[in-house]
């Protein structure tokens, strides 16, 4: 099950603020009740959602940092 840890990248505050927000509207768009936020900028996503989210990230690309890991299972602590 991949993982994807992303990070906004921003000159200035005022576009941090806008990238942020329109990233969170579109991530809204397409998340289910699969997908695990483990932190406000983890995701946890089932194997079979593994294509759209690569390529709502690859859609982000120029905005982003993102990094994609691979678990066998979510163990929440």
């Amino acid at each position: 099950m991949p993982i994807y840890i992303y990070d906004i990248l921003a000159p200035n505050n005022k576009s941090y603020n806008r990238i942020k927000r329109m990233f969170y509207y579109y991530l809204t768009q397409i998340q289910t009740p699969e997908v695990k936020f483990i932190t406000k900028s983890t995701l946890f996503v089932p194997k079979n959602l593994e294509s759209l989210f690569d390529g709502f990230f690859m859609k982000w690309k120029n905005k982003l940092v993102v990094y994609k890991i691979f678990s066998e299972e979510f163990v929440k602590f």
